[in-house]
C-alpha cells in the first residue's frame, strides 16, 4: 500500500493515515467475536480461486459493536481490489485501488465500515508475512480491524485480530442466514486430520488431480509387470506376446492421460482468463445492491434512477416474477447509469 489512504475508520468519524505512520491504540476489550456472512465467503473464495498465480486481495465491510463481553464485529459485505501491484508473494493497494474502494463503498455500502482487508496466498499457506504485518499495522491498526488470509491452492483460511498491540489468529464463526453453521479455531488450536481421506474438504481439493493418481496407477502396472517377466524368464513365446500387448495398452493410457492432462490444465487456465476479463468488463456496467429495511422495486428504482417504472427492467434483470418478493438482506443486480 503506498501513499496517503483513506483507509481506516473509527467508529464515529475516519482519517487520514500515511504510509509509515503508525496510529497505536489499545484494544477497548480484550475479548473479540468475529462473525463472517457465508455469502461473503463464498464471494471470496471464487475470487481466490481465479487466479492463483499471484496474490489478490480487497477490503472486508461491517459494522463492529462494543459490548460488556467484548467486540462484536460482523463482516457483511466485500469489496475486490483493482488495478493493485501484485505478484506471487505480495500485493500493493495503489492509490488507484483506493479510489475505486472508497467510490464503490460509497454507493454500494455507504452504512458500513472497512473492518479489515483480505488477501491471498496461493500455495503458501496462512500467516502474515512481514509485510503483511506492516500493513496491518499501518493500515488497518484500528482495534476492531482484522486480517482475512485465504490460500485458494490449499483450501485453508484463517483470521488475525489486535490483541492489544501484537496482532494473533483468532478464531471465527461463519453464518448463513442467521444461523451458524461453522465455528473455526484459531491456527494453533486446530487439530491435525485424522484420516486425511476421509476429510471432505480435502478430497475435494484432490478430486480435481484424478488424473494424477492414475498415472501412479499405471505405472505401478508397468512396473509390476516387468517383474512378473524378470522372474519367470522361462515363460512361452504367447505369454509374452500377451504381456508385451498390455504393456503397449498400458504405454498407450499413460499418453493419453498426459495428453489429457495438458488439456485440462489448458482449459483451466482459459477459463480463469475468461472469468476474470468477464468480471472486470460486469464490473464496469452492472453492480450489487443489498435490500434493507423498507426498500421496494419502486423506491429502489425512483432512488438510483429517478424513474419508479425503471423497475421492470430491475425485475428482468434479475428474473424475478413478483415486484413485491424483495426480503431485507437480499443481493440484487443494479445497471449504472450513464454519464
Amino acid at each position: 500500500m503506498q501513499g496517503d489512504q483513506k483507509v481506516n475508520e473509527g467508529l464515529e468519524v475516519g482519517f487520514e493515515i500515511e504510509l509509515g505512520e503508525k496510529v497505536i491504540q489499545k484494544s477497548m476489550v480484550s475479548e473479540k467475536t468475529i462473525l463472517i456472512k457465508k455469502q461473503v465467503q463464498q464471494q471470496i473464495d471464487e475470487f481466490g480461486s481465479l487466479d492463483t498465480t499471484r496474490e489478490v486481495g480487497g477490503v472486508l465491510l461491517g459494522i463492529p459493536e462494543e459490548g460488556d463481553e467484548g467486540v462484536h464485529l460482523s463482516i457483511t459485505a466485500m469489496l475486490k481490489a483493482k488495478k493493485t501491484a501484485a505478484n506471487k508473494t505480495s500485493i500493493t493497494f495503489t492509490h488507484e485501488t483506493w479510489d475505486q474502494i472508497h467510490h464503490e463503498k460509497d454507493i454500494l455500502y455507504p452504512d458500513l465500515k472497512i473492518v479489515g482487508w483480505f488477501h491471498t496466498h496461493p500455495g503458501f499457506g496462512v500467516f502474515l508475512s512481514n509485510y503483511d504485518l506492516f500493513i496491518q499495522q499501518n493500515f488497518f491498526n484500528l482495534p476492531w480491524q482484522v486480517a482475512y488470509v485465504v490460500d485458494p491452492v490449499n483450501k485453508e483460511t484463517g483470521f488475525f485480530a489486535w490483541e492489544g498491540e501484537e496482532i494473533k489468529a483468532s478464531h471465527y464463526r461463519v453464518l448463513d442466514n442467521g444461523q451458524e453453521v461453522l465455528i473455526s479455531l484459531p491456527l494453533e488450536e486446530r487439530p491435525a486430520p485424522v484420516n486425511s481421506a476421509e476429510d471432505d474438504g480435502h478430497e475435494k481439493a484432490k478430486s480435481s488431480n484424478w488424473y494424477k493418481v492414475m498415472l501412479i496407477v499405471m505405472a505401478l502396472l508397468l512396473i509390476l509387470t516387468n517383474l512378473h517377466r524378470i522372474e519367470k524368464p522361462e515363460i512361452d513365446r504367447e505369454q509374452q506376446e500377451t504381456l508385451l500387448a498390455k504393456e503397449r495398452q498400458i504405454e498407450t493410457l499413460l499418453a493419453e492421460l498426459n495428453h489429457q492432462e495438458e488439456k485440462v490444465t489448458s482449459l483451466q487456465n482459459e477459463t480463469a482468463r475468461l472469468e476474470e476479463v468477464v468480471n472486470q468488463l460486469s464490473g464496469e456496467y452492472f453492480y450489487v445492491y443489498t435490500v434493507m429495511q423498507g426498500d421496494t422495486l419502486w423506491s429502489i428504482s425512483s432512488r438510483f434512477y429517478n424513474d419508479p417504472s425503471e423497475h421492470e427492467f430491475i425485475m428482468k434483470l434479475n428474473d424475478l416474477n413478483d415486484p413485491d418478493s424483495l426480503e431485507v438482506g437480499q443481493d440484487i443486480l443494479l445497471y449504472k447509469k450513464g454519464d
